[in-house]
């Protein structure tokens, strides 16, 4: 929880980032459709660990480069405009 807490401030007060990489693979949602509006920002920290952040309080998670998105729960339905780590 201190870890998700941690990452809400820094999606509240970052500017949107670019990619470090150029391959995207759309998210897919809980019914297996991708997810293709909503999606405000996205940033990888590795070649496997990214997230996705949107509109509704959306935060979604890829522990493998996009393979597959955990959606993270967020308790917030603000529209999240960009996700950036230090």
């Amino acid at each position: 929880m201190k870890y998700l807490n941690k990452l809400l401030v820094l999606l509240a007060f970052s500017l949107p980032t670019s990619s470090l990489f150029s391959q995207w693979i759309e998210p897919l949602n809980s019914s297996g459709n991708y997810i293709t509006h909503g999606i405000s920002d996205h940033v990888f920290i590795n070649a496997n660990i990214g997230f996705v952040v949107g509109d509704n309080g959306m935060v979604l998670f890829t522990p493998n480069g996009g393979e597959s998105w955990i959606k993270q729960n967020t308790q917030t339905n603000a529209s999240l405009r960009g996700v950036s780590f230090t």
